[in-house]
Parts: C-alpha cells; sequence; structure tokens
C-alpha cells in the first residue's frame, strides 16, 4: 500500500442473515476475482463485519455493517451486478462509498485511546498514564502504519491463545506470519522469554514493528524480516517451528496451509485469526486436510481464533479442551473450546 495514496471503503448495512452472501458478492466484485479463493490480488486490504446497536439485543434482529477497505477505485459496473444478483436472491442494499485519505484511516483504525486487558497481557500506548495491573505482562502498542493494537478481536483472540497456551506448555522456536505492529511478537517473548521471527510483506509496517520492540526492550530477541510468508530465506532456514502465529485473512490463511504444514514441528501448535466466524469451517478443513486438530476455538465477536496442533507422529487420537467461557471488557463474551 503506497504511503500517501487515497484508499476506497465500500460499506452496505444488511440483517444478520445476509451478511455472509452480502461479503462474499462485494468481495468478488471489488477484488475483480470470480473466486475470492482464488486470490484477490492487492485491491483488498481489510474486511470487517460489525454489528450495529446494543450489543444485548436479539442478534436476529441486529442490523450490520459489512466494511471493505479497497486500494484502488471501485469497479461501478462490477459492484452494480453484485447489488442485482443480491436483489434477485432477496437481499436489497445500498452500499456507500467513500474516499478514505491512507494515513487518516491506518491511525483512525489503530487508535482507541483505551488500553485493552487480554489474559495476563496489559496493552497500552506510550502516551497512557493510568493505573496497570500489578501481575500484568505490559506490551506497549502505538498507533501506526500497521495493523494490530490488541483492539481488534482478531488480535485480541490471539493475545488470549497466546496466554492460555503459555500456561500449560513451553515454546522455544515461535513465527509469527503478517506480524504487523510486531504485538504478537513481543507477548510470545514476554510470555516464554524466548527469541521470535516475525515476517510481515509491508516493509513500513516491519520498520514500525522494529520500533515497537525496541519500546518494549525486545530488540534483541525479536527480529522482522520483509517477506512473503512462509518463503522467506530465514524463515525457511528456521524451520521447524513449535509454534506458528498468523493473524491474517481467511483466504490467505487458506492458500498458505500446505507451507505452513511443512514449517511446524511434529506436536506443535498453529494459531490462526483474522477469521470471520461463518469462515471458520473452511479455514480449518484446509489444515484437517493437512493432518492438523484443533485444540480450542475462541470466538470474539464475530471473529475466531483457532488453535491447532500437529499430531506427535505416535499420535492416533485428538483432544478437544472442554468448554469455558470469559467475558473481557468492552468486548464480546468469548468462548474457548
Amino acid at each position: 500500500m503506497a504511503s500517501g495514496a487515497d484508499l476506497w471503503n465500500v460499506s452496505a448495512t444488511v440483517a444478520k442473515g445476509g451478511v455472509a452472501p452480502v461479503e462474499e458478492s462485494l468481495t468478488r466484485a471489488l477484488s475483480g476475482e470470480p473466486n475470492i479463493l482464488e486470490g484477490s490480488g492487492d485491491r483488498i486490504l481489510a474486511v470487517t463485519v460489525n454489528a450495529l446497536g446494543d450489543s444485548a439485543m436479539n442478534e436476529s434482529h441486529q442490523s450490520w455493517r459489512v466494511e471493505i477497505l479497497c486500494a484502488m477505485e471501485p469497479d461501478v459496473a462490477a459492484l452494480t451486478r453484485s447489488i442485482r444478483e443480491l436483489g434477485a436472491a432477496g437481499i436489497r442494499i445500498k452500499p456507500r462509498v467513500q474516499r478514505v485519505p491512507d494515513q487518516d484511516w491506518l491511525i483512525w483504525s489503530q487508535s482507541s485511546g483505551k488500553p485493552v486487558n487480554a489474559g495476563r497481557f496489559f496493552v497500552y500506548a506510550s502516551h497512557y498514564d493510568g493505573p496497570k495491573p500489578a501481575s500484568a505482562i505490559e506490551l506497549i502498542v502505538n498507533a501506526g502504519p500497521a495493523f494490530g493494537t490488541g483492539t481488534h478481536e482478531s488480535t485480541y483472540g490471539c493475545l488470549i491463545a497466546v496466554d492460555d497456551l503459555a500456561k500449560r506448555d513451553r515454546i522455544r522456536h515461535p513465527l509469527d506470519l503478517g506480524a504487523g505492529t510486531g504485538i504478537l511478537s513481543i507477548a510470545i517473548c514476554r510470555a516464554w522469554n524466548c527469541r521470535v521471527m516475525g515476517v510481515d510483506i509491508d516493509p513500513r509496517a516491519v520498520e514500525f514493528a522494529r520500533s515497537t520492540a525496541r519500546l518494549n526492550h525486545v530488540h534483541r530477541q525479536v527480529e522482522f524480516v520483509v517477506g512473503d510468508g512462509c518463503r522467506h530465506r530465514k524463515v525457511f532456514e528456521g524451520k521447524p517451528y513449535d509454534l506458528i502465529v498468523a493473524n491474517i485473512l481467511a483466504a490467505p490463511l487458506i492458500w498458505m496451509a500446505k507451507d505452513i504444514g511443512r514449517h511446524v514441528s511434529p506436536g506443535g501448535r498453529v494459531v490462526l485469526s483474522g477469521i470471520l466466524t461463518h469462515q471458520e469451517r473452511r479455514v480449518f478443513a484446509a489444515y484437517r486436510q493437512i493432518r492438523m486438530y484443533l485444540e480450542r476455538r475462541i470466538r470474539v465477536g464475530g471473529w475466531t481464533t483457532l488453535m491447532l496442533r500437529r499430531p506427535h507422529r505416535e499420535a492416533r487420537h485428538t483432544r478437544v479442551h472442554g468448554p469455558r467461557r470469559i467475558s473481557p471488557p468492552g468486548l464480546s463474551e468469548v468462548g474457548l473450546f
């Protein structure tokens, strides 16, 4: 994403039952691809789905907003076809198309100004001067040109997953794919006092992640590189990893399944996030094909984080832990399964 270039935001408000078809139809139209699983090029930067109104309202009566952030101006003809197709299926939408200045969106999307409690992690900006939990693992993350300050449900779910795993296992050689601000790499380093490799395709994100690591005094233990996922030379040479965290989007997670499977050690864990709840089956199916099994599933609002494991060579059976529930402040109830 070029610095200073305008972005485009396309949003539509729908009933609960129309969220999935609207998201899929608009994404196809805006990406220029007949099948979103075949790739969206560089056109689609983010897809978000949010409930509108009182969170205590019955979900079936809520309105939901689907928002798609694009790197280029939408194709009006393709958008019109999408509206007509949805109308034929009984779903009527009136999309709103807005030009969004790049820098304004980056800062707006990352800065809520409030600290985040995620398990034992306490995430706050450097300007925060309020109280801090005495026993918390502190993470200082400022708003900047990268995704991940703990305020989004997918990042929050990953932090909960890392905290949960840190209570019951030892990680020695982790990898963070799509590192963004570096928040998850830093959290992993703090949780296990280990070296971490983080990789992101965006040079600006990597530069920002490095500064965030210095801010948290872990820059000697956490290394960030610019690269396309598992294909970076250092990432390939460092395999296998006993933990791989990837907080990206559903489609890239599906494309990367085999690469991730080749890079995780027997018995190793994989944490996947950036997955809308209705997409989790498709994502899990790709990893089940490479013989990974589900250990836990974390749902925050409309987003899912999957905690998977590659079997040990001698393993024959899978095990899924029993449910427990937690309610983070300011977010929807989270279910761990």
